[in-house]
Protein backbone atom coordinates (compact mmCIF):
# COMPACT_ATOMS: atom_id res chain seq x y z
CA UNK A 1 0.00 0.00 0.00
CA UNK A 2 2.77 2.16 0.52
CA UNK A 3 4.51 1.66 -2.70
CA UNK A 4 1.39 2.57 -4.54
CA UNK A 5 0.97 6.11 -2.05
CA UNK A 6 4.52 7.11 -3.27
CA UNK A 7 4.14 5.89 -6.88
CA UNK A 8 0.74 8.24 -6.98
CA UNK A 9 2.63 11.01 -5.21
CA UNK A 10 5.73 10.56 -8.04
CA UNK A 11 2.89 11.06 -10.89
CA UNK A 12 0.98 13.79 -9.36
CA UNK A 13 4.46 15.72 -8.86
CA UNK A 14 5.49 14.66 -12.29
CA UNK A 15 2.13 16.04 -13.84
CA UNK A 16 2.77 19.56 -11.83
CA UNK A 17 6.32 19.71 -12.99
CA UNK A 18 5.06 19.27 -16.37
CA UNK A 19 2.26 21.56 -16.11
CA UNK A 20 4.48 24.17 -14.56
CA UNK A 21 6.54 24.07 -17.40
CA UNK A 22 3.62 24.24 -20.27
CA UNK A 23 2.55 27.29 -18.45
CA UNK A 24 5.95 29.05 -18.65
CA UNK A 25 6.07 27.91 -22.44
CA UNK A 26 3.19 29.45 -23.37
CA UNK A 27 3.39 32.80 -21.36
CA UNK A 28 7.15 33.08 -23.36
CA UNK A 29 4.81 32.72 -26.73
CA UNK A 30 2.01 35.19 -25.89
CA UNK A 31 5.13 37.50 -24.65
CA UNK A 32 6.92 37.02 -27.99
CA UNK A 33 3.89 37.92 -29.97
CA UNK A 34 2.60 40.72 -27.70
CA UNK A 35 6.13 42.19 -28.01
CA UNK A 36 6.48 41.33 -32.13
CA UNK A 37 2.84 43.04 -32.67
CA UNK A 38 3.94 46.06 -30.44
CA UNK A 39 7.43 46.57 -32.57
CA UNK A 40 5.82 45.96 -35.70
CA UNK A 41 3.43 48.36 -35.22
CA UNK A 42 5.88 50.84 -34.46
CA UNK A 43 7.36 50.17 -37.73
CA UNK A 44 4.23 50.73 -39.25
CA UNK A 45 3.85 53.92 -38.01
CA UNK A 46 6.76 55.15 -38.25
CA UNK A 47 6.23 54.40 -41.63
CA UNK A 48 3.10 56.29 -41.99
CA UNK A 49 5.38 59.35 -40.51
CA UNK A 50 4.51 58.80 -37.21
CA UNK A 51 7.92 59.14 -36.03
CA UNK A 52 7.47 59.51 -32.32
CA UNK A 53 4.81 57.16 -31.59
CA UNK A 54 6.40 54.78 -33.66
CA UNK A 55 9.64 54.86 -31.59
CA UNK A 56 7.95 54.73 -28.15
CA UNK A 57 6.05 51.74 -29.16
CA UNK A 58 9.60 49.74 -30.41
CA UNK A 59 11.08 51.50 -27.04
CA UNK A 60 8.49 50.43 -24.66
CA UNK A 61 8.32 46.30 -26.17
CA UNK A 62 11.64 46.30 -25.86
CA UNK A 63 11.82 48.05 -22.38
CA UNK A 64 9.00 45.54 -21.21
CA UNK A 65 11.27 42.60 -22.58
CA UNK A 66 14.04 43.54 -20.93
CA UNK A 67 12.40 44.66 -17.69
CA UNK A 68 10.92 41.12 -17.16
CA UNK A 69 14.18 39.33 -18.14
CA UNK A 70 16.15 41.45 -15.35
CA UNK A 71 13.59 41.26 -12.63
CA UNK A 72 12.59 37.70 -13.28
CA UNK A 73 17.10 36.76 -13.04
CA UNK A 74 16.56 39.23 -10.15
CA UNK A 75 13.70 37.20 -8.78
CA UNK A 76 15.42 33.75 -9.13
CA UNK A 77 18.34 34.67 -7.43
CA UNK A 78 16.97 36.20 -4.31
CA UNK A 79 14.79 32.64 -4.14
CA UNK A 80 17.42 30.68 -4.91
CA UNK A 81 19.75 32.85 -1.81
CA UNK A 82 16.59 32.13 0.15
CA UNK A 83 16.37 28.83 -0.53
CA UNK A 84 20.10 28.23 0.60
CA UNK A 85 19.98 30.23 4.25
CA UNK A 86 17.39 28.06 4.52
CA UNK A 87 18.92 24.48 4.25
CA UNK A 88 21.70 25.99 6.05
CA UNK A 89 20.07 27.16 8.73
CA UNK A 90 18.13 23.62 9.47
CA UNK A 91 20.10 21.47 11.55
CA UNK A 92 18.32 17.79 11.80
CA UNK A 93 17.27 17.50 15.62
CA UNK A 94 18.53 14.25 17.22
CA UNK A 95 15.70 12.87 19.87
CA UNK A 96 18.52 13.60 22.96
CA UNK A 97 19.07 17.16 22.14
CA UNK A 98 15.50 18.54 23.30
CA UNK A 99 16.07 16.62 26.78
CA UNK A 100 17.91 18.70 29.66
CA UNK A 101 20.38 16.44 30.72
Amino acid sequence: MAERQADHRHKIEVKAVQGKLAAERLGQILAFLVAMTAVGGGIWLVSQGRDIQGLAAIIGALGMLTGTFVFGRYRDAKERQEKRAELASQQMALPYDSQDR
